[in-house]
């Protein structure tokens, strides 16, 4: 049900608005991408709804229009954090191969291993994801030692960073960037095998959940 009425609001262009009536919006439609992704990798069993596919691969269609039609070969090219969210959305798409989208890829994760240390927390843990998912392993498990070496570990709260609890930037959401925080390092791993009580009761459950 709640898939129909998603797809009700899917536009014929495969993109979707803020509001129902309303005009394509690139954002929305990446934002409902990644959560599509999120869901199929805990219920794998919606590949085989035809509902699901049918929005995705609509969706897909519409923001691999919007991202790779760029200029991104260009050598000034800067890559911006709506570029990396959209590799990291098309990463729960395995399925769906394209050469534009391959070449996109690989010039993000070669432009931003020279400058993730600029990038803010949530950034990095999304690129930490999608380094991982793409085979660059190495630039993984950089940016979670570093973000596990710059972290305030507390037994009552778990693991957290100052600059976003202190934020109040869309790109540094404490919420967001927390459930990336344990998204990524039960993704990746590496840094998994320590005690769980450095992790509040919240957080432990929301660990199971994303693994």
């Amino acid at each position: 049900q709640a898939l129909n009425k998603l797809s009700e609001l899917q536009l014929s262009s495969g993109a979707f608005p803020w509001f129902s009536g309303g005009r394509a919006n690139r954002a929305i439609s990446l934002h409902l991408l990644k959560g599509m992704g999120r869901l199929l990798k805990i219920a794998p069993e919606l590949e085989d709804n035809d509902t699901f596919d049918d929005i995705s691969i609509e969706l897909i269609d519409y923001l691999d229009e919007k991202f790779l039609n760029q200029d991104f070969k260009r050598k000034d090219f800067n890559f911006y954090n709506s570029d990396l969210n959209y590799v990291y959305a098309r990463s729960f798409f395995e399925g769906f191969k394209d050469e534009k989208f391959e070449a996109f890829k690989t010039l993000l994760l070669e432009d931003l291993d020279k400058k993730w240390i600029t990038l803010s927390i949530q950034s990095k843990l999304t690129l930490a994801m999608v380094a991982h998912r793409y085979e660059k392993q190495k630039l993984a498990k950089n940016i979670l030692a570093s973000l596990k070496e710059n972290a305030v570990i507390d037994a009552e709260y778990g693991m957290y960073w100052k600059e976003v609890v202190n934020s109040r930037a869309w790109y540094n959401a404490p919420i967001a960037t927390q459930a990336l925080a344990i998204e990524a390092f039960a993704e990746i791993g590496e840094f998994f095998d320590r005690p769980m009580k450095i992790y509040s009761s919240g957080m432990y459950l929301r660990v199971a959940f994303a693994a």
